[in-house]
């Protein structure tokens, strides 16, 4: 990884005189982290894409996670400027506790109606803002937020808007992944996990024609708080009344999620990534749609390969 105390030094370390700009990101499982990392790196702009709930097991809170990520502003330059999703109470509370300079904020349109800077519009895989109109790189309305993200620095560093709509994303594997294998359709999100970003995936997975199947595994660095919030993704798959679900995890954290989705049609607990095979064997079909999400460790990926093909 890129994020660290390690990968960011070497990221600014490694620029020359050919680069215009860097996208650095700056991640963090405690306080201070980032503050080290925005001294390092002294930005222009900064993002912070949400407050959600990933490692509140080491911070505590949400209002520990909001203060640690608004560390960014730490060594942000006075004349730059920070850009936020548009509605969120804490992310205002915590910010304005530490920076008094400029603040973007974006939202889509049919998000909470608060004032915002940009609005965008999602539109048969497009997204409009403005007079511009721009295809989605990648697909789900968390996407979108983060393209929205993406448009306002750009406008920031005033990029010309005509090179937009060229706009290509690389992602890793693991992380918004479509493939198909043979008539089977597998969203490959094993990298990593929280409860945000599996509810974003179960949203998306939702949207998706045919019948829909999701594979979930454990969410790390939860803390007290842990049960609940995989109770809570579990209920949301049962409420997008999903085909099946497997539940990777022979813990206590697997039975919450089974108790809670106990109305789905398929429902299969397993202690393993290879374990799960052998139930969605039995119930796929060509045509099927399989959703894979967890945290790092549990390493998912190993399913892959062990699905069918039709």
């Amino acid at each position: 990884e890129h994020n660290n105390d390690i990968g960011v030094p070497l990221t600014v370390l490694s620029a020359d005189s050919h680069h215009c700009a860097l996208v650095i990101e700056m991640g963090m499982r405690g306080p201070g982290e980032i503050e080290r990392l925005s001294r390092c790196t002294e930005p222009d702009v900064a993002v912070i894409t949400n407050i959600g709930t990933a490692h509140i097991g080491r911070l505590g809170s949400r209002e520990a996670i909001a203060a640690a990520k608004c560390e960014i502003t730490a060594a942000l330059k006075p004349d730059g400027v920070v850009v936020i999703p548009a509605g969120d109470a804490l992310l205002e509370s915590a910010l304005s506790k530490v920076w008094s300079g400029r603040v973007v904020r974006v939202r889509l349109a049919d998000d909470t109606p608060v004032a915002a800077d940009c609005i965008g519009v999602i539109d048969a895989g497009h997204l409009e803002v403005g007079a511009h109109r721009l295809p989605l790189p990648l697909e789900g309305r968390h996407n979108a937020r983060n393209v929205l993200l993406a448009l306002a620095v750009a406008d920031q560093l005033g990029v010309d808007s005509a090179s937009l709509n060229a706009m290509e994303v690389s992602v890793p594997g693991g992380r918004n992944r479509r493939l198909v294998q043979g008539r089977l359709t597998l969203l490959d999100e094993t990298y990593n996990a929280s409860p945000e970003a599996v509810m974003a995936a179960l949203a998306l997975l939702s949207s998706q024609p045919g019948r829909r199947f999701a594979v979930l595994g454990t969410m790390l660095e939860l803390g007290a708080q842990s049960l609940q919030l995989h109770a809570d993704v579990a209920t949301q798959a049962a409420a997008l009344k999903l085909d099946g679900l497997v539940v990777v995890d022979g813990g206590a954290e697997g039975r919450a999620m089974a108790n809670a989705a106990a109305g789905l049609p398929h429902l299969a607990v397993v202690s393993s990534p290879e374990d799960a095979a052998k139930p969605l064997k039995e119930w796929l079909r060509a045509g099927d749609v399989v959703l894979l999400k967890a945290s790092r460790g549990v390493a998912l990926e190993r399913l892959l390969p062990l699905l069918p093909s039709f």
